[in-house]
């Protein structure tokens, strides 16, 4: 018989793996049978394979980001980048003040002709 099945080789029936060892997937995936085998499926919020899984922290609000950073997934944890119009290191982010000045101050030198603003 093989694996996945049961029976006498001439009458097979196939093996709920999901219902038969609650330890096939992660505690926090989802175990679904198939014939002859079973996949396994993180839930929602939770990134891996399904054997493995771990929180989506970006997802589930678990992360340090700024308001006005991107979280970003990465292999190990995640990442912060401040949105555009802001800097910083991603977990504190600052208004970039310099940059709405600098605008003003170049639409300003352009309709008077002379600048007396310099943006560096």
């Amino acid at each position: 018989v093989r694996a996945g099945f049961e029976g006498s080789g001439l009458d097979c029936a196939d093996v709920d793996e999901c219902s038969r060892d609650r330890s096939a997937c992660h505690a926090d995936a989802v175990c679904n049978n198939t014939r002859g085998s079973f996949a396994c499926a993180c839930r929602f919020g939770f990134l891996g394979n399904g054997k493995e899984c771990r929180a989506n922290l970006c997802l589930t609000g678990g992360h340090l980001c700024h308001a006005n950073a991107d979280c970003t997934v990465t292999s190990l944890s995640y990442d912060c980048t401040c949105v555009q119009g802001y800097i910083g290191n991603g977990v504190k982010c600052d208004r970039e003040y310099w940059f709405a000045v600098c605008l003003v101050c170049v639409r300003a030198c352009v309709r008077l002709c002379v600048c007396a603003c310099l943006c560096v």
